[in-house]
């Protein structure tokens, strides 16, 4: 008798083009603050625990320089080298995506690229898509954050490291005390 291996679907999680950009200026200020967020769950995809996938918009947007810390050619290269990480899964936008997006435009006000991101998380599964487009200073959400679970159930949340490390694959993970 042949054994067979089941082999458990990893989980997803997706990022928004400013957590991308977080995660590239990762010791500069004001990205410094979101990276003990971020880091973790980059650590977990890079071992392999988790997929992180990417709309291949995210990384138009990124491409554009939203980053003024680094020149044009510095900015090339740290996203070519990024977005060329085994950890990061590169997702086309394609008919179900923009079909979705264009609902999620017409039904929830959002803006077609945030509509595109967002769609992207939804068909390919990602159980959380972080973000923290609509963080205000003050503490109150708008943007695209304020449709947390308003997209076909995804969890829209800005980067958390206590919430994502009780997500349930990663259950007792803080219970080392």
């Amino acid at each position: 008798m042949t054994e067979t291996r089941v082999q458990k679907k990893k989980r997803r999680i997706a990022w928004d083009s400013c957590i991308v950009i977080h995660a590239l200026s990762n010791k500069k200020e004001p990205h410094a603050q979101y990276w003990r967020h971020i880091e973790p769950m980059q650590k977990d995809a890079e071992d392999g625990k988790i997929e992180i996938l990417i709309s291949e918009l995210v990384i138009a947007e990124v491409n554009v320089g939203q980053s003024p810390k680094l020149t044009d050619s510095q900015l090339r290269d740290a996203v070519e080298d990024y977005f060329f990480n085994d950890f990061i899964k590169r997702r086309d936008v394609d008919d179900r995506v923009s079909t979705l997006a264009g609902r999620y435009v017409r039904e929830h006000q959002m803006g077609t690229c945030d509509a595109i991101v967002v769609a992207n998380a939804v068909v390919h599964g990602a159980e959380v898509l972080y973000t923290t487009d609509g963080l205000k200073k003050d503490g109150t959400i708008g943007g695209m954050l304020s449709r947390d679970k308003k997209c076909n159930g995804l969890r829209i949340r800005p980067p958390n490291i206590a919430e994502y490390m009780n997500l349930p694959l990663f259950a007792g993970k803080l219970d080392a005390s």
